[in-house]
């Protein structure tokens, strides 16, 4: 048998006591190496952390991120420990832990992968003795001042994790009685910033720090958030605490001109009217002009339900608002984007901006209740300046005494008192009010914000109105470390009332155009009762639209999300959002018999009924991760939505009486009777992707793919792709710039991209078929159908291209301003 020694050299014997020798030597050189390893695995680990004011969970949070090391501890052993700032450069695991948790109560051990914190031997527990919990109370008193050394007179100083709170008075002092040793105290005030400092800290003088504009805020924007300092696309975003003041039926009157480049063009006044948005103009030539409008991340469908007129009944001159079922005291930012580097990502939609709303989640800390109400009158502000009873007199009997007209229309009564129409028409009392009860709070784990909204608005035209009556409901929900789930939902129910009011003449002119032009020398009612006609005016009596011409609408929309999101590693994160919206429409349109325009058919009565609805089902995964002088987020994605129209209409004539409306048309004469139905749909399938790259805090770069499919163009052209690229550069951080303290930001940027409109209708690229001749089969008569359009494979995207640059300067006195300049071309 052959030997060989651990040196592996063949015939070299070795005794068995000189084998074990070797074998224990070697042991012990490996065992030396992997803890030589481990140790300096573990010191390898370098922290970088720059907060002020935080929470240990958050600490612990960013340590994780940054090293992937687990920080173990109970949540009874910090939560009630105060906030702190820590600022330090790669530091080694150790010393940081020493750093963080220096002052406090708390000790850490490394082991493996993980960091135990646990109390340092000594501390009182909650469960000692009633004599040590009364060592341990006290009263403390303090001082807050302002930036400028003054008093803070109303600050609110509360014990964290209890429901103790005061007020600050007039010299700004406040005092707590038989308080424990280890309390944390909160101080805050609307304008500052929020403070957490311990009960045993130097409380004597306090100084607040006012809030000004934070260029880290966070910006929502397409399928994620970025800093607001590192945007590189056409953004604006407007808080609540910006939005306009008053009493606002809908959320477009929020930001009606606190975002340049945004028109707001309302064509009618009436309560819940529709409002025509359009961002930097009008983008397309042949589609839609409207921006998308994404609610808490559900893009909807804002086309009107059951709109238009009715038998004998104009049209509205814009479609009743889709958005007016939203409280906009529910909201709490509105982002909107401008160019096509920030809506490329919408792809097929974002060819007109896009506007982002997020609605208002509950806080950590107290159980809140709030309400806000408010009542108040409406009254015309000015009226058309017309000619009087007297004076139009005056103007016929002169037309005529020239030649103008036949001697038998000289007006020759003097005894006429005529009617002002503005004055009928109008009503100077309309009430407006409105109601919000909303409850928010919540714990670190779970947050919950639920409001109730009742608006009722009057028209100064007299029989128009709006009211609206809503819930909403945001609660989210971090079920582990790593997966947080959450919904949101809106349920609305909306009733509002219309006489006509469009830009039609003559005999289809409206309430306003017949008060305008009616024959002032007129009275409202003839003699026998009746709505005065006037000979000369092919019009109605302007009283008989106000009081016999009516519409009324009812609407109930359900819409909202739910999410869920896990934490695969520190820097990866999943998401899957579904949601859904559905908005059912009756509108009911019933013109008398006593005015002009329905008289001769009997009355006119009409029922619309619409639904909307649309089903979204989205999957989105992000990297995200800070290091040195890197900053890098890659988001990617693949999302579905479809779309469903449904409507149908009933309309009949020569009605035996007013009384019952639209109620039973079925009273009405079966000749004259008309229906119709319809029903459409679309779907879209899309994948998205982003890439934000940040450099040494100074050099920006985004760019973003979306390939968008839809059932609405030719199977040759059904895809379509929208890429867009976008740099910037922050000035303000650069050498040169530390020495010049005008600016609080300076950021040139430059951006290219394309965005698509698929705004053309359902089924233009299919075969449809209508009505044909009808023929006699069989001895029956069979009506036909023929083409009514024919198909088009090739039909395609329309694609907007644009070239945007700009610059972004704000100054510490919080002015800030964005110059921009734009090319852009349809194909």
């Amino acid at each position: 048998m052959d030997n060989y020694s651990l040196t592996g050299n063949r015939d070299t014997v070795a005794t068995p006591a000189k084998l074990i020798l070797r074998v224990m030597k070697i042991t012990y050189f490996l065992l030396t190496v992997c803890l030589v390893q481990v140790f300096a695995e573990t010191s390898a680990q370098k922290l970088t952390i720059q907060r002020e004011q935080v929470g240990l969970r958050n600490i612990f949070s960013e340590i994780r991120n940054q090293t992937g090391y687990s920080v173990v501890y109970s949540v009874k052993h910090i939560e009630r420990m105060p906030t702190i700032t820590v600022s330090f450069t790669d530091m080694d695991i150790n010393e940081a832990m020493t750093r963080i948790l220096e002052g406090l109560p708390l000790d850490f051990v490394i082991t493996g992968k993980e960091i135990v914190i646990k109390e340092k031997p000594g501390v009182r527990r909650a469960s000692d003795t009633r004599r040590d919990m009364e060592l341990q109370q006290q009263t403390i008193s303090g001082r807050v001042l302002d930036e400028h050394g003054n008093p803070l007179q109303g600050a609110a100083v509360r014990i964290k994790g209890s429901q103790q709170e005061v007020s600050t008075g007039s010299d700004g002092r406040f005092t707590f009685n038989d308080l424990e040793r280890n309390a944390v105290i909160v101080i805050s005030f609307v304008g500052y910033e929020t403070r957490e400092l311990a009960a045993s800290a130097d409380l004597t003088s306090l100084t607040m720090k006012p809030i000004v504009a934070d260029l880290s805020e966070v910006v929502v924007v397409g399928y994620g958030t970025q800093r607001k300092s590192d945007i590189t696309g056409a953004v604006s975003s407007i808080r609540a605490e910006d939005f306009n003041k008053g009493a606002n039926a809908t959320f477009d009157q929020l930001i009606a001109g606190k975002a340049a480049g945004v028109q707001f063009i309302q064509s009618s006044g009436e309560p819940g009217g529709g409002v025509a948005v359009r961002i930097r103009g009008a983008s397309s030539v042949n589609a839609g002009t409207s921006p998308l409008y994404v609610i808490d991340g559900l893009p909807i469908d804002n086309s009107s339900v059951a709109g238009g007129g009715g038998a004998n009944f104009d049209a509205p001159p814009s479609p009743r608002n889709p958005l007016a079922g939203i409280n906009p005291e529910d909201i709490e930012s509105i982002e909107i984007l401008k160019d096509a580097s920030a809506t490329a990502i919408y792809g097929s939609r974002g060819a007109n901006g896009v506007i982002m709303v997020t609605t208002k989640k509950g806080k950590a800390g107290r159980n809140t209740v709030s309400y806000s109400g408010s009542y108040g009158q409406q009254q015309v502000a000015n009226t058309i300046d017309l000619l009087s009873t007297a004076e139009y007199i005056q103007v016929i009997n002169a037309l005529i005494d020239a030649g103008g007209g036949p001697e038998t229309n000289r007006i020759t009564d003097a005894n006429v008192v005529g009617t002002d129409w503005q004055a009928q028409v109008f009503d100077n009392n309309a009430p407006i009010q409105n109601h919000s009860l909303a409850f928010s709070g919540g714990s670190e784990q779970t947050r919950y914000y639920f409001a109730l909204n009742a608006f009722d608005q009057g028209g100064i035209l007299k029989n128009t109105a709006f009211s609206r009556y809503a819930a909403k409901l945001n609660i989210s929900s971090r079920i582990t470390d790593r997966l947080e789930v959450g919904t949101a939902l809106n349920v609305s129910y909306s009733h509002d009332e219309q006489v006509p009011s469009g830009f039609g003449i003559n005999a289809q002119s409206g309430a306003m155009y017949t008060a305008l032009n009616f024959d002032p020398t007129l009275p409202i009612y003839d003699n026998d009762g009746n709505y005065q006609l006037s000979s000369f005016l092919d019009m109605d009596n302007p009283m008989s639209l106000v009081n016999e011409a009516l519409a009324t609408s009812n609407a109930y929309r359900t819409f909202g999300t739910a999410y869920a999101q896990y934490k695969i590693t520190p820097y990866l994160t999943a998401k899957v959002n579904a949601g859904g919206d559905i908005n059912n429409r009756r509108r009911d349109v019933y013109v008398g018999q006593k005015t002009r325009r329905a008289m001769a058919a009997g009355g006119s009565g009409s029922v619309l009924n619409g639904m909307l609805g649309n089903y979204l089902l989205e999957g989105t995964i992000t990297y995200d991760r800070r290091w040195e002088h890197h900053y890098l987020n890659v988001m990617g994605g693949a999302t579905t939505q479809r779309f469903v129209y449904t409507s149908s209409s009933q309309n009949a004539d020569g009605f035996p009486s007013d009384v019952t409306g639209s109620d039973n048309l079925g009273l009405g004469d079966q000749e004259t009777f008309r229906m119709g139905t319809n029903r459409a749909a679309n779907r879209l399938l899309s994948y998205l992707g982003r890439v934000n790259y940040e450099l040494n805090n100074k050099y920006l770069f985004t760019a973003s793919l979306r390939a968008d499919g839809s059932s609405r163009f030719g199977i040759n052209n059904r895809f379509g792709f929208f890429p867009s690229f976008a740099l910037g550069w922050k000035l303000t951080e650069e050498d040169f710039m530390q020495d010049v303290s005008v600016f609080s930001e300076l950021k040139p940027r430059l951006s290219w991209g394309q965005t698509g409109n698929q705004e053309i209708g359902n089924y233009s690229a299919l075969t449809t078929f209508g009505g044909g001749p009808s023929a006699i089969l069989d001895d029956r008569l069979s009506v036909g159908t023929q083409p009514a359009r024919y198909p088009n494979p090739d039909l395609k995207w329309e694609t907007t291209e644009q070239l945007n640059a700009g610059i972004d300067f704000g100054q510490y006195s919080q002015v800030q301003l964005c110059i921009p300049f734009q090319i852009a071309c349809q194909v």
